[in-house]
């Protein structure tokens, strides 16, 4: 875990405020289940997407090109932000400074961006699939969801960007 003073300087560097964003660090391919996420991010309120901006981290993959005009509609109103592939020194800040961190693949080995967030600081709500149940004990830890259900991922990621308190005490687990 880093503080706001820690990461502050690369926050600023892609304008992001600590705290106040929601982040997926994944490749856009199918598996990744960006779309049921992009999906479960549209029924949060617009008050709460316009204070909590979907950041994606990574790089461009397979079958993306659909996923491509969703996210550069969403990007044009401000409401998604990417940041492409970073340098694994900028990674960590930007794990500490995250409000919440989103990981819904319909499957994943193991998947070590929610244990990478975890170790930031930032609570995991990640699918309910493969090797992740072993990292994140439900509602302790983190929150697991099923990555076919939008509502579902909406319900975790509301709980965790409105309530910090709850979100501190997850962290300190």
């Amino acid at each position: 875990p880093r503080s706001e003073s820690d990461v502050q300087g690369i926050l600023r560097k892609y304008l992001l405020n600590y705290g106040h964003y929601l982040l997926v660090v994944a490749t856009l391919e199918p598996r990744k289940n960006l779309q049921g996420l992009i999906t479960a991010y549209m029924l949060l309120p617009v008050s709460v997407r316009r204070r909590f901006p979907l950041v994606l981290v990574g790089g461009r993959g397979w079958k993306s090109s659909a996923l491509e005009k969703t996210i550069a509609h969403l990007e044009s109103a401000g409401e998604i932000m990417r940041l492409g592939y970073l340098p694994d020194f900028e990674l960590p800040a930007i794990y500490a400074g995250a409000g919440a961190f989103a990981f819904p693949s319909h499957y994943e080995g193991f998947g070590l961006p929610p244990l990478e967030a975890m170790a930031s600081g930032t609570v995991a709500v990640a699918t309910n699939n493969g090797g992740i149940v072993d990292i994140i004990k439900d509602g302790v830890t983190g929150y697991l969801i099923s990555p076919a259900s939008s509502q579902a991922i909406a319900d975790k990621i509301t709980i965790i960007l409105k309530n910090p308190d709850q979100r501190r005490d997850i962290e300190k687990a």
